[in-house]
């Protein structure tokens, strides 16, 4: 946007925010937004779980609440690969939001299918998915709710880890432009869980970026890179394949090991959004910015 026009664009990691003051609430399906809890707690007893090698019932956990074609189409990817069984799952569907399919069933798979996002042997596990009924993880989750705001820790510790599935995924056609984050990118750090996305390219990179550890050892995220939306895609849910074959016995050891990187990530955001009045990140901070600017009075909101 900064090539584009004469205004500067200053960035500000107002998600990141966001998802950090998610902690002062506590989860309740009928005053989430004015409970108070302290947001250490269903943190602590995730590394607590860790460290007591924990056994879940399930390896993914993924929450598809707003009806949207990417996330029916994953769904789809993880059904046709007989992953759906092993994933604590939400999906709310369109009937459900009570809002028409932006197309038909029909048209939307070969959207789809042109894009490279499913394959014709996807097509069935997709018809099926864009039709189904409300899947709710809980009975607690009221899945008509924006959820934006609430961690539920009892999914967590249910789960080995996270399939991210963020709002937008399409790549922008400026090679350069970075990607689109919201809370869903940062809610695995307060609850201290590992991950993989869905979503645009370089997403892992940008949170590299800010100073979080992406699990590397133990996760491949080379589908981060891939600019073609089908190919990551691919990429991607060859590594859900993967940990999900990863047997309990040795997710357990391996969260185990995670919990220093969990408790950094944490430490991180809790650093990047209390401790300081406004942060650094990739363009400059705000301040800095406005500093070099004359004759414009600044509110600060």
């Amino acid at each position: 946007m900064n090539r584009q026009s004469d205004v500067t664009v200053c960035f500000t990691n107002w998600m990141e925010r966001f998802t950090s003051g998610i902690g002062s609430l506590k989860y309740s399906p009928h005053h989430p937004e004015t409970e108070p809890f302290p947001w250490t707690t269903g943190f602590e007893q995730q590394l607590k779980d860790c460290g007591d090698r924990k056994k879940r019932p399930y390896h993914g956990l993924l929450y598809n609440r707003e009806p949207r074609l990417n996330k029916a189409v994953l769904l789809a990817r993880l059904k046709e690969q007989d992953l759906l069984t092993n994933t604590s799952y939400s999906w709310l569907g369109w009937g459900g939001k009570d809002r028409e399919k932006p197309s038909s069933d029909e048209q939307l798979f070969v959207d789809s299918l042109a894009l490279g996002t499913l394959r014709e042997q996807d097509k069935d596990a997709f018809m099926e998915i864009a039709n189904s009924s409300k899947v709710s993880i809980s009975a607690d989750e009221n899945l008509r709710s924006n959820l934006a705001g609430n961690i539920n820790f009892n999914h967590v510790s249910d789960c080995y880890f996270q399939i991210v599935s963020e709002a937008w995924i399409l790549n922008s056609l400026v090679d350069d432009a970075t990607p689109y984050l919201t809370e869903k990118s940062y809610k695995p750090f307060i609850s201290g869980i590992p991950f993989v996305t869905w979503g645009q390219k370089g997403i892992i990179q940008a949170l590299r970026e800010q100073g979080y550890y992406t699990f590397d050892r133990w996760i491949d995220h080379s589908y981060d890179a891939m600019n073609d939306d089908g190919e990551r895609l691919t990429a991607l849910m060859a590594e859900i394949e993967r940990l999900n074959s990863i047997s309990s016995e040795d997710w357990a050891r391996m969260l185990f090991d995670m919990r220093h990187i969990l408790l950094h990530n944490y430490s991180n955001i809790y650093s990047r959004t209390r401790k300081q009045k406004r942060n650094s990140a990739k363009f400059g901070s705000f301040d800095s910015t406005v500093k070099g600017v004359k004759g414009v009075d600044w509110t600060t909101f």
